[in-house]
């Protein structure tokens, strides 16, 4: 259960990510300004000021790269993953005609609660056909709930909330109702479904599901309990 801690260019292995670790972002001042948000965005976002940290996980590894930011930057998970096995260098990883990719690395954020409360873990996440499996992106519900489960194991609260993001950090309000309606709101929530989506939720659009279907009659994902599955 490799877990490592980066600052810099500088990686240690920990034992876990513990709140110190996690709340660091806050000493560094980065935290989710509504400055960089559309306007229609700020309204619903429940992280305004919390401290951004970033994180790679790759499940098959079983392995979590986790970044302190000492500035507000982008590309610092392509960092992460750098001096792994079946990844590209960094730039490359992130343009769409990648080779490699971030291989089997997938992207997170933790936002630390500045009041001491429970931090949100922000998977990015979609499912547009276009987006390959290799971009750092969970393309399932399936495949971000191994993450979750990963994650949590790694020393992700518990009690956090889990959000599955879009590329500017925010999550759609279907997908919040979708949270509550199905009760996965938390990470523990999370870690204790991998059963749901393999029975009564699709594994790919997290639409009810059952066995009864050869595919998905929502997305059309063939019916599959695999967990390989991504």
């Amino acid at each position: 259960m490799p877990v490592f801690l980066q600052k810099g260019c500088t990686r240690i292995r920990v034992s876990a990510l513990t709140s110190d670790f996690l709340s660091e972002s806050l000493v560094y001042g980065c935290t989710m300004d509504p400055a960089l948000m559309l306007p229609l965005e700020v309204p619903e976002c429940r992280w305004l000021g919390y401290g951004i940290g970033k994180g790679v996980t790759c499940p098959e590894m079983d392995v979590t790269v986790f970044g302190v930011p000492q500035t507000m930057r982008s590309g610092l998970h392509g960092t992460l993953i750098q001096g792994f096995p079946d990844v590209d260098p960094y730039d490359l990883c992130y343009e769409d005609q990648h080779v490699k990719g971030f291989g089997g690395f997938i992207r997170w954020i933790y936002f630390s609660n500045p009041s001491k409360g429970p931090g949100v873990l922000g998977i990015e996440f979609s499912l547009h056909p276009s987006i390959r499996v290799t971009s750092g992106i969970a393309t399932s519900f399936k495949r971000a709930q191994h993450v979750v489960s990963v994650c949590c194991r790694h020393g992700i609260p518990a009690k956090a909330e889990v959000a599955l993001l879009n590329w500017r950090n925010c999550q759609r309000p279907h997908l919040v109702a979708f949270g509550k309606q199905q009760r996965l709101v938390t990470v523990s929530d999370w870690a204790q479904s991998a059963d749901r989506f393999s029975t009564t939720l699709c594994w790919r659009c997290g639409k009810p599901s059952s066995s009864n279907f050869h595919y998905c009659p929502y997305c059309g994902a063939e019916v599959c309990h695999d967990e390989a599955v991504s």
